[in-house]
Formats: C-alpha cells, sequence, structure tokens
C-alpha cells in the first residue's frame, strides 16, 4: 500500500509537464490548438478561439509505466474563465470536484497534488457519458451538460523496447479505431531535446511522423497517444467545451 501511495503521489506531483512546442498547425473542431500546458498536465485540445469561449471540462484516464509499475489514473479537470475563476461548486456523475487556487487563478481537479488518493466513481471510459453539472458564480452561469466518453485502447508501436531510428519516419500504431474520435501525439525529449505534437489526427490506428520532426530527438523519449471526443455547451451567452480523453504514456529511444 506504501509503494502504490508514493507511485500515485509522484504521479500527481509530476502533472505539470513541460509544454511542448507546437510543430504542425494543428485547429481542433472548435478553432482552436492544442494544448499540453494546462494546470491537469496532460494533452488535450484547446478550444480558446471558440467564439465566446468560457471553459473547459474534460475527464482523462491515463495510462503510463513508473518505476515497473503500471499506473492508470482516472481524472476529471474544470478550468473556467481566461485564466481561471470560481464556478461553484462542480462535479462529474456525481463527484464533487474540488476547487484548487493556484495564485490568482482557481482550477477543478481529481485528483490533486492536496489529495493525491482521491479517485473518481462511476466515471467509465466505454462510451458511456459523462455528465457535468456546474452550480455557477457571479462570474459563472448555473449548468449541466454531458460528452460522450471514448473507450480505452492500447499503443502496438513503438513500445518500451523500441529504438528507433530518426532518419526514418516512426509509424505510431495503435488499436480500437472509431470514426467518432479525434487524435493527437505528443513527443518529449526526457533530457529536453526534441518536441513534436501532431495535428488534430482521425481515429484510423496508425499515423507516421516524417523523419524531418524527429531530427531534434536523442536518447529517451516519453510519447502520448490522446484519443478523445468533445461537445459544446452553450450557458449565459458563454460556451464551455466538455472533453473526454484516454491519454497512454510510452517511453521509448530515438538515436
Amino acid at each position: 500500500m506504501k509503494k502504490y501511495f508514493f507511485i500515485i503521489v509522484l504521479l500527481v506531483s509530476g502533472l505539470t509537464f513541460l509544454g511542448c512546442e507546437k510543430e504542425e498547425s494543428n485547429p481542433t473542431g472548435g478553432g482552436g490548438n492544442n494544448n499540453n500546458t494546462n494546470p491537469s498536465g496532460q494533452p488535450m485540445p484547446s478550444f480558446d478561439t471558440l467564439a465566446n469561449y468560457n471553459g473547459t471540462l474534460a475527464t482523462i484516464y491515463y495510462s503510463t509505466t513508473i518505476m515497473g509499475f503500471s499506473v492508470d489514473q482516472a481524472m476529471a479537470f474544470a478550468s473556467f474563465g481566461t485564466n481561471g475563476v470560481d464556478a461553484g461548486t462542480v462535479s462529474v456523475n456525481g463527484n464533487n470536484i474540488p476547487a484548487t487556487a493556484a495564485g490568482s487563478s482557481t482550477y477543478y481537479m481529481i485528483p490533486s497534488a492536496a489529495n493525491p488518493t482521491q479517485t473518481l466513481s462511476g466515471v467509465n471510459f466505454n462510451g458511456s457519458n459523462h455528465t457535468w453539472s456546474i452550480g455557477g458564480s457571479a462570474n459563472v452561469s448555473a449548468f449541466n451538460a454531458s460528452v460522450t466518453s471514448v473507450s480505452n485502447f492500447n499503443v502496438t508501436y513503438p513500445v518500451s523496447t523500441t529504438t528507433h531510428s530518426k532518419s526514418s519516419s516512426l509509424a505510431v500504431n495503435w488499436n480500437n479505431g472509431n470514426s467518432n474520435n479525434k487524435v493527437m501525439i505528443v513527443l518529449t525529449g526526457t533530457s529536453g531535446t526534441g518536441t513534436y505534437m501532431s495535428a488534430e489526427l482521425s481515429d484510423n490506428g496508425s499515423y507516421t511522423i516524417p523523419s524531418s520532426s524527429l531530427s531534434g530527438f536523442s536518447g529517451q523519449v516519453l510519447m502520448q497517444v490522446v484519443k478523445y471526443r468533445y461537445s459544446v455547451a452553450a450557458s449565459g451567452g458563454k460556451s464551455y467545451v466538455l472533453i473526454s480523453e484516454v491519454v497512454k504514456q510510452v517511453t521509448f529511444t530515438i538515436n
């Protein structure tokens, strides 16, 4: 139990992941760009250019291996306004999500650094609905809205034992494709060399990253393959984006 607790603390304390330089133009259906610098620490599409955009509400299933242990974590994250404002009570599928203050900003997250072992109940990633309830405040009007979740999947290539030559294009493969989903792929060199973020992709099971995008990598690389769906809710003249995503993380080598 102590070992499990340590892994979860390590996971949550490390959620503020390195922001990636965007290597490709990547508009989403909402007119924004993919984003890897939000407080959840997980990459997700950005909709900040959507008309009357006023917040993102995301359910995230994150899967990786840390120190030889498989870690699978369901998360919920919400941020309102331009820089994070109070929205009253926030819940998803009946789970009340606590507010977290970060300087002058407020966001909502489970688990959080303050409570790294808090878990979600009844939030499944199998095509079921994730229903959000926002109590409202002076900044955000109250509303309820849902998004259909994506289903779990696996990355079949590359894997942790892969060593790939940067002079060759990299074919990334995954299973359980669905035409209703979108995909993005993020690569980050763990030594600080090389970053890559794909455009929005179709969930057809494969995407080839050209060798020209791999030239900056050398050594161990962290790859995140993200499947997501989203819906847009309107309330009080503002637009709110609900996202469901599954993030699969693989560490391999590029030389």
